[in-house]
């Protein structure tokens, strides 16, 4: 959820793609985007998965992935909000730190700078809530995924049930009990996130 694009390279490519796939404006909750708005989603995740994968990319498919990361970051950041989550100073440092190095490379003109990766729409205020909104959904994922403590009551039951896969896998016993808290609390962790989905309708704007 922490994938943010510097876009100093292929953006020019990018952007020709994106052209070519336009995003409607999405609704999240209370929130709405932007088809420049939703260009910033596009690109960090474009550029993240050419890194990745390298190669052809669907459009189609990118686009899908977008949207589901826009959803997952702004029902993350309602949730935040109203828990009266706030980042860490060192969260808010490191926040600080990377928008410190995008004013840098903008050469003193930001929105000249934004325009020339993501189109005419691009403003210094948007793009520096998005980049916002993707650090402090990150910093909530992060807590509530720490707040998480399976029982040793859940971690056994847990063993009973997957001991015929961790057998299968040749995992020594003595790693069972690690293993099925771990697994217990991926699990735990993905309801906790579609159960914030669920408060926030998503919806795709025609």
């Amino acid at each position: 959820m922490k994938r943010v694009l510097i876009p100093f390279l292929a953006a020019l490519i990018i952007s020709l793609v994106i052209a070519a796939v336009p995003g409607p404006a999405v609704i999240c909750g209370s929130r709405h985007l932007s088809r420049t708005e939703l260009e910033y989603y596009y690109q960090s995740e474009y550029q993240y998965f050419l890194d990745v994968w390298g190669g052809d990319l669907q459009p189609e498919l990118m686009q899908e992935q977008t949207y589901a990361v826009v959803q997952d970051t702004l029902s993350m950041v309602q949730a935040a909000g109203e828990a009266g989550f706030a980042m860490t100073g060192e969260q808010e440092a490191e926040f600080a730190s990377l928008w410190d190095s995008f004013l840098a490379a903008s050469g003193g003109d930001m929105n000249a700078y934004l325009r020339e990766s993501y189109g005419r729409g691009a403003r210094e205020e948007t793009f520096r809530r998005y980049l916002y909104d993707a650090h402090l959904a990150a910093a909530y994922a992060d807590a509530l995924y720490a707040a998480i403590s399976p029982t040793q009551e859940q971690i056994r039951q847990e063993m009973d049930k997957e001991g015929g896969i961790y057998l299968d896998e040749g995992l020594d016993p003595s790693l069972w009990e690690e293993r099925a808290a771990r697994d217990l609390t991926a699990r735990l962790f993905e309801a906790k996130l579609e159960e914030i989905r669920s408060r926030y309708p998503f919806s795709i704007k025609e």
